[in-house]
């Protein structure tokens, strides 16, 4: 039995045998190296090397020099607040928007909106500018942002203070 601490002699004789076995091994490096410069030869015959992208043949239409940018104006929408009550001037309609039944209010307002783009020959893609009184109750402006978003309006602005306009 080995004690603790101790190694027997026999054990330190083979690993001392087993470093001689392997000490006469060694890594031959020429033929290595051969080896791999092969490959890399290999690689670089066998590898296809994409030609550089050129840029796209587009031919750009010529410039007309009677061509106008037209700007759009956008549509003003006043909210003003009257007591408990909101009324929304648009172009030279008015509507009043009521507690009692502002479904049907803003109902007509809607239709209101409809025939004003209609009248004034605009599309859903023109900016609208929503004008309020600084009294107006948020769930007025929300109703109404809503509302113009529902109906197709992507672009409204907000103004805050109706005097400035």
């Amino acid at each position: 039995m080995i004690q603790p601490g101790k190694i027997e002699e026999s054990v330190l004789e083979e690993i001392s045998n087993n470093k001689t076995a392997f000490s006469n091994l060694c890594l031959r490096l020429a033929p290595l190296i051969d080896v791999i410069f092969l490959l890399l030869i290999f690689f670089f015959i066998s590898a296809q090397f994409r030609p550089a992208e050129a840029i796209l043949p587009l031919e750009m239409p010529a410039a007309i020099a009677q061509s106008k940018v037209h700007i759009v104006e956008p549509l003003f929408v006043y909210v003003f607040n009257y007591g408990q009550n909101c009324q929304i001037q648009l172009a030279d309609k008015n509507v009043d928007i009521s507690n009692q039944n502002p479904g049907e209010d803003f109902t007509a307002f809607a239709e209101s909106f409809v025939g004003t783009l209609k009248d004034q020959k605009r599309v859903l893609a023109d900016p609208v500018v929503l004008v309020f009184d600084n009294e107006v109750p948020w769930d007025y402006v929300a109703k109404i942002y809503n509302l113009l978003y529902g109906l197709g309006i992507n672009d409204i602005t907000f103004s805050l203070n109706a005097e400035e306009q």
